[in-house]
């Protein structure tokens, strides 16, 4: 995907147009060898084009040396001639050659004592020879000596001729090539800047030359910013491409390259921050853009190749095989498309063979991979040691030789593959972007070869490879974190561990700018899975337990402190600064927008792009008010996480105890208000929940006392929570779990055969939490600005394909009764989306009782099913566009089956749930479920939590403590019948307090 500008042309390419001089006697033989040229091209006999060359050659020998500037002219002539040579013959003879006869062309030039009116088009035709060597064999003197040319056709001018501006456009691009060849920032600022002074320099009827500029320009800005990873540039690309595009007309010959330039930047811009519909609107402008008639097949292969590219980048994020197999198709037509000497096959060759490798991840077919790994050989063996793609190539064929390895278990070609990483880095410039990648698969390749037993010190070998991919900071940023992932289970150094995490943490929000909608930051953020809890345990280790808890909030439920964010209170903001609270405000609602995704479905493309850019402008905006305002006196701390003592001042109510499960280690930090301290426990495993989940025993009375021993009794024990309260002032405590220890009840732990006390409900009162800033920021919203009095109360017995809850209808009687008697008006709306929605925008308690269902792939797709749930589901993802921040509800009532659960471990560290969307919308407490719950349970358990909550005055206390009672009772009844009913009925209510 990674466009190479072209260098901009100038005037026309036709050979013949250079002789507009007075070539006085030699002119019968020049014209004589222009008509065999001619009769070359319509016949492609090469006997008439060797007959040119001869001619032209007699002329050259034949100038005589008083008459320099005619011999100049024939030189000239005849280096096209020979490139044409070169370019049937693939004879890279020819082509020296032909850049021979234009430097002596240009010597002869540089020699004359008045300046040679055709000498700007003697350096012209001697870079593009030198640039045609340079595709060939990625010599960076050819493009150095390419750029000077350029450097001296300005020089010569004055930059004052007709033509400056393909000067400086000629400047610019190939100071773009040098650039993605060294990766030096140097040379794409000052291309970018020769690029507006040829924008400066075009004369105003050049419509096009400006057109085609602009998407250079842009193009530029793109590949700056995946160096330094300012989105910035990349949004000054894409508006740039994007104006080329509006201004051309479809008959503009910069309409075809204008396309493919907005379409690659898109793609880019797509790299950095996952937003699906970049890459959707870079697939629609490329198949655009084919339909436009290419001039030439280069041209053509490029643009099939570069939708192969983002149809693949799609299939990645969708896993939708339509995408894949399309991709390898196009690679393959764009492949076909060019000639067997076409230096540019080995891009083709080297997409043709990742597609195969992907596409064996699909079929299992050992041949796939086979074809792919050949593929990636040929690109390799066709590419010139010097040139600066052999580097990526070889990388990828490292890929997948590792991967080859990983199927078969062999070892035998562990060497292969190690050696091919190697000189795929020793390829590339210590400077070079791509140098982070090439450093983090070649960590990846010695830890591989380490567990085959063939490199017994891979993974000596293998951490500063990590560490240095961290550390180089023009690295794509998920790059960087997934070298630290790596990195810090096998790093024995703790602080040195550490020191890499705090680094990386800082990271993060550049994967998940604002501008991005809720279901792309997901996306970005399940690839960091488990860094969060790994950063953790590496900083206990280290000793070091107050950064283990900032590591920890800086790395768990991003996506829900984000929406918070978006709620935050601005009344000091528009105390001191009404202006920016304005705007704060505007952009707030902007973006607070409902987007609801089913919805924007059945809208045209057209509409559904302009959602998202009107999202993408927002949250950018948004983005660089909030740094205006940290600027301003008082103000630095706007919008921050909240600090240790903030955290530990929510304690009043009792501790909080952070359970984090990690490769590395796993421990509990235990929060109090007037310390921070770790219980190590030394029990338990990433590998045993992983197991226990497997056998499908999260709730068993075995793994319930395997529980107890492992965590809750040594955290209890450890906290002074050893003895059962003797009095009705029970302690409470709020739980965070991690990855997939969420699955199981810590609430629910302990001996509860025994009848000895040795339980978490005999203890303390539980809540739950998913990260301390939810906490945080849930107490901060506890004051509703009027007060509501309705009970909104939902029971849906029959559900369209689904199981009829037979006892649905008695929970909400139940309900009705309770909240009628405490004065509440019971409202019982009609059992539709946008009718519940209403409602809630006006309610103090909430209460479903019907089927929820939970998406394994996308949380945010997870529903509460209503009468139009197959039209019109109630999914998390159009929950989170609620904002009841106003008046925030008291609570949500999920009876519903596995509203707290999340199928997929890489979703496991945001917590988006139906659960936790309740409450980031703005509901004071919440109760749901961790998994199926038996139906006419649900009745009893609501009866005795709404009646706690009555006894308790509706205080932030009485939800769970009666949560808690109810738990107590259901316990003691499903002791007496805990072999007839199961271990997965009755013990999955949970309660988010906070």
């Amino acid at each position: 995907m990674e466009k190479i500008s072209p260098t901009l042309s100038l005037g026309s390419d036709d050979p013949e147009s250079i002789l507009n001089a007075d070539l006085g006697r030699l002119g019968p033989l020049i014209r004589r060898s222009i008509e065999l040229n001619q009769e070359y091209r319509t016949s492609g006999d090469l006997a008439r084009l060797e007959a040119a060359i001869e001619k032209s050659w007699e002329a050259a020998n034949s100038a005589s040396d008083d008459d320099p500037g005619i011999r100049t002219t024939c030189l000239i002539y005849l280096s096209y001639l020979i490139k044409d040579m070169y370019t049937a013959k693939n004879s890279p003879e020819d082509l020296d050659k032909s850049i021979d006869l234009a430097e002596e062309a240009n010597r002869i030039a540089n020699a004359l004592e008045e300046a040679h009116n055709q000498h700007p088009l003697v350096l012209k035709t001697l870079r593009a020879r030198l640039i045609d060597r340079y595709a060939l064999t990625g010599s960076e003197s050819d493009l150095d000596r390419a750029v000077d040319t350029a450097r001296q056709s300005i020089e010569i001018t004055g930059g004052s001729s007709s033509d400056v501006s393909y000067q400086y456009g000629d400047l610019s691009a190939l100071l773009g090539r040098r650039y993605l060849a060294t990766g030096t920032v140097e040379n794409v600022d000052e291309a970018i800047s020769m690029g507006w002074k040829a924008i400066e320099g075009e004369s105003t009827d050049n419509k096009s030359m400006r057109l085609h500029l602009l998407a250079h320009i842009g193009s530029l800005l793109g590949h700056k910013s995946l160096r330094t990873g300012s989105l910035s540039d990349m949004d000054e690309g894409v508006r740039l491409a994007r104006q080329a595009v509006e201004e051309a007309s479809e008959e503009e010959m910069a309409l075809a390259d204008s396309l493919n330039s907005l379409a690659t930047l898109l793609g880019q811009r797509y790299s950095l921050t996952s937003a699906l519909i970049d890459i959707d609107e870079a697939i629609s402008l490329a198949r655009r853009g084919l339909k436009i008639p290419s001039y030439n097949s280069t041209m053509l292969a490029t643009s099939l190749g570069n939708l192969a590219v983002f149809l693949q980048l799609r299939y990645q994020r969708s896993r939708k095989l339509s995408d894949l197999e399309e991709s390898t198709q196009l690679s393959q037509q764009a492949l076909n498309t060019m000639p067997d000497n076409h230096p540019d096959r080995s891009r083709h060759l080297h997409d043709i063979g990742i597609k195969l490798a992907r596409k064996f991840t699909i079929t299992n077919d050992m041949k796939d991979l086979d074809d792919g790994i050949q593929s990636l050989r040929e690109a390799v063996d066709r590419t010139a040691k010097s040139h600066p793609y052999r580097a990526i190539f070889l990388h990828s064929l490292a890929n997948g030789l590792i991967q080859k390895g990983a199927e078969t278990f062999d070892g035998d070609g562990v060497d292969e593959w190690i050696s091919v990483a190697r000189e795929a880095l020793e390829a590339t410039p210590e400077s070079h972007p791509d140098r982070g990648e090439l450093l983090y698969g070649l960590g990846l390749g010695l830890l591989a070869a380490h567990a085959t037993g063939k490199t017994p010190t891979g993974i000596d070998e293998a951490i500063p490879c990590f560490e240095a991919a961290i550390k180089q900071s023009n690295a794509p940023p998920l790059c960087r974190i997934q070298a630290c992932m790596c990195l810090l289970p096998i790093c024995h150094d703790r602080q040195q561990s550490l020191n890499a995490a705090k680094h990386v943490m800082g990271l993060i929000p550049r994967i998940i700018p604002r501008q991005q909608d809720n279901s792309d930051r997901q996306n970005s953020l399940a690839e960091l899975a488990g860094l969060a809890s790994d950063a953790t345990a590496v900083a206990i280790q280290a000793e070091k337990v107050e950064d283990a808890v900032e590591l920890f909030e800086q790395g768990q439920g991003l996506l829900g402190a984000s929406m918070e964010q978006m709620q935050a209170d601005i009344v000091e903001l528009e105390k001191e600064h009404p202006e920016y609270a304005a705007e704060f405000e505007r952009l707030r609602k902007e973006i607070n927008r409902p987007l609801d995704s089913d919805i924007s479905a059945t809208l045209g493309p057209e509409l559904r792009e302009g959602q998202a850019l009107r999202l993408y402008d927002a949250g950018k905006e948004f983005d660089e008010l909030v740094d205006k305002i940290r600027q301003l006196p008082s103000f630095g701390t706007f919008l921050h996480a909240p600090g240790l003592g903030e955290m530990q001042d929510i304690t009043d109510r009792g501790p909080i105890i952070i359970v984090n499960v990690s490769i590395i280690h796993c421990d509990a930090i235990i929060i109090m208000t007037d310390r921070i301290y770790t219980v190590p426990l030394v029990d338990l495993s990433r590998a045993s929940l992983e197991q226990k989940i497997l056998t499908g025993e999260r709730g068993s009375p075995d793994v319930l006392e395997w529980l107890w021993d492992t965590i809750v009794c040594p955290v209890l024990d450890r906290i002074g929570l050893s003895e059962a309260p003797t009095d009705d002032k029970w302690p409470h405590v709020w739980w965070i779990p991690t990855g997939l220890l969420k699955q199981f009840p810590l609430h629910a732990a302990g001996y509860h055969r025994k009848r000895t006390k040795e339980t978490t409900l005999d203890r303390v009162i539980s809540s739950y939490a998913s990260s301390v800033k939810a906490m945080i920021q849930a107490r901060k919203r506890r004051t509703p600005t009027r007060e509501a009095n309705k009970a909104v109360l939902v029971a849906m017995e029959n559900t369209p394909t689904l199981s009829r809850l037979a006892f649905a209808n008695q929970e909400l009687e139940t309900v009705r009764d309770v909240c009628s008697s405490i004065g509440l008006e019971v409202v019982e709306p009609e059992r539709r989306k946008a009718a519940l929605i209403d409602q809630l925008h006006q309610c103090k308690f909430f209460h479903f009782a019907g089927h929820g269902c939970t998406d394994p792939q996308d949380p945010l797709r997870s529903y509460l099913c209503l009468e139009d749930v197959e039209t019109n589901p109630l999914r998390v993802g159009g929950l989170l566009d609620l904002n009841l921040k106003d008046q925030p509800p008291f609570l949500a009532y999920l009876s519903a089956c596995g509203t707290g659960r999340i199928q997929q471990e890489q979703f496991m560290d945001e917590s988006v749930h139906l659960i936790s969307v309740f409450q980031l919308a703005g509901f004071q407490h919440v109760v749901g479920t961790l998994w199926e719950v038996n139906d006419r349970v649900c009745v009893d358990i609501a009866k005795v939590v709404y009646e706690g909550i009555k006894d308790g005055r509706m205080s932030d206390q009485s939800v769970a403590w009666g949560l808690h009672e109810a738990s107590r009772q259901l316990r003691d009844k499903w002791l007496e019948k805990v072999d007839q009913q199961g271990h997965s009925r009755g013990v999955g209510k949970k309660a988010s307090s906070e």
